[in-house]
C-alpha cells in the first residue's frame, strides 16, 4: 500500500476518534447543564450553616455546622452530641435536590398532595442569612417520586430517594455509638464491679455503696500487637475473650435514648453497676460507659447505660454481660502455649526419663533428630502438637515457679515456631500438695496447674512417637503366602492371577477367591498399638516370656515386582506371640523391618482364624474325596 493512502486512512481514524470524544464531552457537558437546570436551590452543601427536620409527629431536630466542619445539635437538647456524618449527608441530599417536575396547584389542592400536614418538613439557613424550606407530602401513583411543596409556595416532584435521604429520625441524627470513633481500635481498658447495695445476697461487712472492685486493666501497644494484663497481676490475656469484649464496646450502639433523665436511680445507674474506660489509638482522654439494670421495657434483654460526659441514658444490647470478666483471672490466658499459632518447626522434650528432639523436614515431614531414627510417626507427631497446644490451666498459683519445683522440673517441653525460631517452653513438675494435679509453668511465665490424667499422652517416651506400622505390601504384587497358625502349616501360591492352595498333596484352585485376600487384610498394614521395648530380638535373654519362641501366627509374603526385569522379594517371617498380662485385648508381635517388641490387637488373630477356616472349606473336602478314590 502507498504511503499516501496509508496517511488518508490513518488522518480518517484519527478524525473518528476525535469526534468521538468531542461527543462524548458535549453529551457530558449537556447532561452536567441539564442536571444543574433541575436543582431545586441554588447554594453549595458546604454554604449550609443550620438544618432542622421535622419529621410528622416527632419534635423537630436542628444541629449548626461549625467552622471546622463538625454539627452541633441545638434541638430537642443542646446535650445530645451530633452524628457528623448523617448531618452532612442530609446536607448533601439538600444541596443536590433535583425537580423532577412542577406540579400546577392551586391553594385549595394543596390537602390531595398531603401537604398541609406535610411528612416531612427540612429547613436550612445558608451562609449570606438566606432561609429555605421545603416540605414533603405523599408519594405519586407510580411510587417513583414524592410531591414537594417549596419555601410554602410551588409544588414539585422530587425522587423518593432524595426524600429517603433526607427523612432522619433524631436517633439516627445523634451519635448513637459507644465510642467516640469507632474506627479508631482500642489500646487500653478496664473494667471493676461496682458495689451497689441493692444485692439480696447477704454479705458480712459488705462494701460502702458505689464502692468499686478491683479494677481489672488491660492494654497493648498497638493494634497489632497482642493484649495483656496490666492489672491486679501482670499476664497474658487470653485474645480471643479480650478481642470479642473489645468488639462488643467498639461496635456497640445505644437506643431509646432519654436526653434529660429526671432520676438516674430509676435505671439503676446510682450507682451503677459496674464501669468500662478506655483509650483509642488517637491517644485522647479516657471514654467512660457506665452500666445499670435491666430496662424492663425490652423482652429481649436491653441493658440501661450512661456515657459519663452525656446527659442521656440509653439502652444497649445486654449479651455485654456474657462478656464481662466475673473474676480478675477471668481474662487471663490459661493456655500452657500463649504464643500466636505458626508453623512448629521443632519439638523438644527434655526429661529424667529421656530426652529427644523432632524436626520436620520439608520434603519427608516429621523425623525424629536426636537421636537419628527413621520411624517417627507423622499423625503421633502431630495429634502430640495439637493436644499440647491445647492444655489449658485448670488454676493459677501464686508465687513463683521455684515454689512449686518448677525450676527442676519433671520434664520441659519446647516448642520452636515461626521462621524466627521463636522457642517457647513449659514446665511440668508433679504437685506435692495433691497427687491429682501437676504444676506447670507456661511459656510467658504464669504458674498454675492441670489435672496429672490430661498429660498421660504429654509426658510420654520417645518410643509414643515410633511409627506403629510393622508390616505393609501391595496386595497385588503378592504371589506367595507362607504361614503357620496354631501348630497348622498354611501355603497359597498365586498362578495366573488365579491363587491355589497347597495343603492337600498337589494345587487345589481356591472356589473363592477373595479368601485370599481376606488374609491378607488381616495383617496388611499392620500397626502396632504400642512399642513394648526397642531392644533388638537377638539380644533379649529370653522370649518365652512373649509367647515368641513358640508363636500362634508368624507369616512370610513373596512379592513379585511388576517392573521389568520382574524380582522376587520375600518379606517376613512376621509372628505374633502371647496376650499381654495386663489387658487380654492385646498380643505382642515382631516384624523383620523393626527392631524390637510391639503390641497389636487381639483382633488380628481372629481375622485371621476366620479367613483360614474359609479357605480350608474350600480345599480339604477335595482332598479327602481323592484320598477315598485311591
Amino acid at each position: 500500500m502507498k504511503f499516501r493512502s496509508t496517511f488518508a486512512m490513518l488522518s480518517v481514524l484519527a478524525a473518528l476518534v476525535g469526534a468521538y470524544f468531542l461527543t462524548q464531552r458535549y453529551t457530558q457537558r449537556a447532561e452536567t447543564r441539564k442536571v444543574a437546570a433541575k436543582r431545586v436551590f441554588n447554594f453549595e452543601v458546604s454554604e449550609i450553616d443550620t438544618l432542622e427536620i421535622t419529621r410528622i409527629g416527632e419534635e423537630a431536630s436542628r444541629a449548626r455546622r461549625g467552622p471546622a466542619g463538625g454539627w452541633a445539635m441545638l434541638k430537642p437538647n443542646t446535650t445530645i452530641v451530633a452524628n457528623n456524618e448523617v448531618w452532612t449527608r442530609v446536607a448533601e441530599a439538600l444541596a443536590r435536590l433535583q425537580n423532577e417536575r412542577d406540579i400546577p396547584v392551586t391553594a385549595g389542592e394543596i390537602a390531595q398532595y398531603g401537604l398541609d400536614g406535610p411528612a416531612l418538613t427540612v429547613k436550612a439557613k445558608v451562609r449570606g442569612g438566606e432561609e429555605v424550606e421545603i416540605s414533603f407530602g405523599y408519594t405519586e401513583p407510580a411510587q417513583m417520586y414524592r410531591y414537594a411543596r417549596l419555601n410554602g409556595d410551588a409544588v414539585l416532584l422530587v425522587s423518593t430517594d432524595a426524600y429517603f435521604e433526607l427523612d432522619r429520625p433524631l436517633n439516627l441524627l445523634r451519635n448513637f455509638f459507644l465510642v467516640d470513633d469507632r474506627s479508631a481500635a482500642l489500646l487500653e481498658f478496664e473494667y471493676a464491679r461496682i458495689w451497689t447495695g441493692r444485692d439480696d445476697t447477704p454479705m458480712k461487712d459488705p462494701p460502702e455503696p458505689g464502692e468499686e472492685s478491683i479494677a481489672v486493666r488491660l492494654a497493648r501497644d498497638s493494634v497489632e500487637a497482642p493484649w495483656y494484663l496490666v492489672a491486679p497481676i501482670e499476664a497474658v490475656a487470653d485474645q480471643k475473650k479480650v478481642n470479642e469484649l473489645v468488639a462488643e464496646i467498639q461496635g456497640g450502639t445505644g437506643r431509646a435514648h432519654i436526653d434529660d433523665p429526671e432520676d438516674l436511680s430509676d435505671y439503676g445507674l446510682v450507682p451503677p453497676r459496674f464501669r468500662i474506660s478506655f483509650v483509642d489509638e488517637h491517644g485522647g482522654a479516657q471514654q467512660t460507659l457506665y452500666f445499670g439494670e435491666m430496662d424492663p421495657a425490652e423482652s429481649g434483654g436491653g441493658l440501661f447505660a450512661k456515657r459519663d460526659d452525656r446527659q442521656a441514658v440509653f439502652t444497649t444490647d445486654s449479651h455485654l454481660l456474657a462478656l464481662l470478666p466475673k473474676s480478675p483471672n477471668a481474662l487471663r490466658e490459661r493456655r500452657l502455649f500463649t504464643r500466636r499459632g505458626k508453623r512448629i518447626k521443632q519439638l523438644a522434650y527434655e526429661a529424667r526419663a529421656g530426652s529427644f528432639v523432632i524436626a520436620a523436614d520439608p520434603e519427608k515431614g516429621w523425623r525424629m533428630t536426636q537421636p537419628a531414627r527413621d520411624d517417627a510417626d507423622q499423625f503421633t507427631v502431630s495429634g502430640y502438637i495439637a493436644a499440647l497446644r491445647s492444655l489449658t490451666v485448670h488454676r493459677f498459683l501464686p508465687g513463683a515457679a521455684s515454689d512449686y519445683g518448677l525450676d527442676d522440673p519433671e520434664a520441659v517441653v519446647s516448642l520452636t515456631q515461626g521462621e524466627d525460631g521463636e522457642v517457647c517452653t513449659v514446665r511440668f513438675a508433679p504437685y506435692e500438695a495433691d497427687a491429682e494435679y501437676y504444676a506447670v509453668e507456661q511459656d510467658a511465665g504464669g504458674v498454675g496447674l492441670v489435672y496429672a490424667s490430661a498429660l498421660k499422652n504429654i509426658l510420654v517416651a520417645r518410643q509414643y512417637f515410633s511409627s506403629k506400622e510393622l508390616f505393609r505390601f501391595s496386595k497385588q504384587d503378592a504371589v506367595q503366602l507362607d504361614l503357620e497358625f496354631e501348630g497348622k502349616n498354611y501355603s497359597l501360591v498365586k498362578v495366573h492371577e488365579t491363587w491355589l492352595s497347597m495343603i492337600g498333596r498337589r494345587p487345589q484352585k481356591l472356589k473363592n477367591q477373595s479368601d485370599a485376600d481376606a488374609l491378607m487384610d488381616a495383617i496388611n498394614p499392620l500397626l502396632a498399638v504400642a512399642v513394648e521395648t526397642e531392644a533388638a530380638l537377638e539380644s533379649l535373654p529370653s522370649l518365652a516370656e512373649y509367647g515368641l519362641d513358640e508363636p500362634i501366627f508368624s507369616m512370610t509374603v513373596v512379592l513379585e515386582t511388576q517392573a521389568v526385569p520382574k524380582r522376587r522379594i520375600t518379606l517376613g517371617p512376621l509372628v505374633v506371640g502371647g496376650a499381654a498380662a495386663d489387658d487380654a485385648q492385646q498380643r505382642f508381635a515382631a516384624a523383620p523391618a523393626r527392631n524390637g517388641i510391639f503390641r497389636v490387637k487381639q483382633d488380628i488373630i481372629e481375622a485371621v482364624r476366620e479367613a483360614l477356616v474359609e479357605i480350608e472349606a474350600d480345599t480339604l473336602p477335595q482332598n479327602r474325596t481323592q484320598a477315598v478314590s485311591r
